[in-house]
């Protein structure tokens, strides 16, 4: 207990050795020899200054942009309608926030509905709740789709042509004279406000049920980033980052497509739906390949056994893969949820249900069509990606 506790306070005082190891300390750090930028702590004023930006952005984009391209494509400004009123039905919302099935079929029997009628009106009195359209949904998606798409190829370019981008034991040599890209500094830059930006809105945006899991995910990020640009490792970081960003452009613009109503072909089906499922399909595969394979199999094993090699022990190393790690949970949490939406696709035939998505309970197209059986829901019962769902013979969107 007295070394963990003596730990703890060399890491609030900045002790040198804990941070950098028994080989290093800040005056090597603030060596500003070579031809490269190396980073300085005074940098993260540029951070202020496009989080700023950013949320101005944002705020121009979703009223000029995103509210235009909504309307075009059809997505509802109307407010979820709440269901005619049922006592029983409106004690069992009231009392169970998330009824299993034989609470349901209890209430239903006792109303004497069919079970899809009981769960299409919990549905609609969970959206009408929420209160909110689907404008400002499609706009937060547009807006993550916009900042991550832009990060990646802003990524790529910066990173592509480095040394180390393909070989990560290179991120940890000449450690800590190493230098930097000015176009890698800038996307460290980018990417810490990017992520300061979600922070900030993440309290006002539409509250998902992974609320908490993804403000922890947006804080081990900020801390990630910030700490390893703090202490030089610039390159590793990066590459965490980039393997962070290529996975989600694909799962904001299949939220976000599946938010409108486009026109139907003469197979019943749009194009907005379809290109849905292909996204989302393609979201699923690449998040699993670098989420769970390349993330720790190479970026969380650089970190734990290439950097002693290459540059000696470093205690501030076992913060660094305590948030790594965290991150790790949170990726094979939401690894098992976007399994259960892909494992529903392949029984139903489409993609439906993403346990990610908005905790409200979205109601369905034009509120005709009935609501999938329980075995169909996801964990919640009521999280919808897509809101676009395939025709059914008689007509209804499901």
């Amino acid at each position: 207990m007295e070394k963990a506790m003596e730990f703890v306070y060399h890491l609030v005082t900045l002790n040198e050795k804990v941070w950098l190891g028994p080989a290093y300390d800040w005056e090597t750090l603030r060596d500003e020899s070579g031809g490269r930028l190396k980073p300085q702590p005074s940098h993260y004023q540029y951070v202020f200054y496009f989080t700023l930006a950013a949320l101005v952005l944002r705020f121009f984009l979703d009223r000029v942009v995103f509210l235009r391209l909504g309307r075009l494509l059809g997505v509802s400004e109307k407010e979820p309608r709440a269901p005619p009123h049922n006592a029983a039905a409106e004690k069992l919302f009231k009392t169970t926030k998330r009824p299993d099935r034989e609470q349901i079929l209890a209430v239903a029997e006792e109303v004497g509905w069919a079970e899809q009628k009981l769960q299409r009106w919990l549905r609609r009195r969970k959206a009408a709740a929420g209160g909110r359209s689907k404008m400002p949904k499609f706009q937060e998606a547009m807006w993550r789709f916009t900042g991550y798409t832009a990060l990646l190829v802003f990524g790529f370019w910066a990173l592509h042509d480095t040394d180390f981008f393909l070989d990560t034991r290179k991120c940890w040599t000449n450690y800590p004279h190493e230098t930097v890209p000015i176009k890698v500094f800038w996307y460290y830059m980018l990417e810490l406000a990017f992520y300061f930006a979600l922070t900030c809105s993440h309290f006002f945006d539409t509250k998902r049920k992974d609320f908490w899991e993804m403000l922890i995910h947006h804080l081990a990020t900020i801390a990630l980033i910030a700490f390893s640009f703090y202490v030089k490792h610039v390159a590793i970081g990066a590459l965490i980052m980039f393997v962070h960003d290529l996975a989600d452009p694909y799962l904001e613009i299949a939220k976000a497509l599946g938010y409108t109503r486009t026109s139907k072909s003469a197979t019943g089906r749009s194009w907005s739906q379809t290109a849905v499922e292909i996204f989302f399909v393609i979201f699923a595969i690449v998040f699993w390949i670098t989420r769970l394979y390349v993330y720790p199999a190479y970026l969380i094993h650089s970190v734990w056994v290439e950097s002693d090699e290459e540059m000696g022990y470093w205690p501030f190393k076992y913060i660094f893969l305590t948030l790594l790690n965290l991150l790790f949970i949170l990726h094979c949490y939401w690894s098992f949820l976007i399994g259960k939406v892909v494992t529903q696709a392949f029984r139903d035939g489409q993609v439906g249900e993403d346990s990610r998505s908005d905790d409200e309970g979205e109601e369905s197209q034009e509120d005709r069509s009935p609501l999938p059986s329980p075995a169909a829901e996801t964990a919640d019962g009521d999280a919808s990606l897509v809101h676009r769902r395939q025709a059914h013979t008689n007509g209804n969107v499901h």
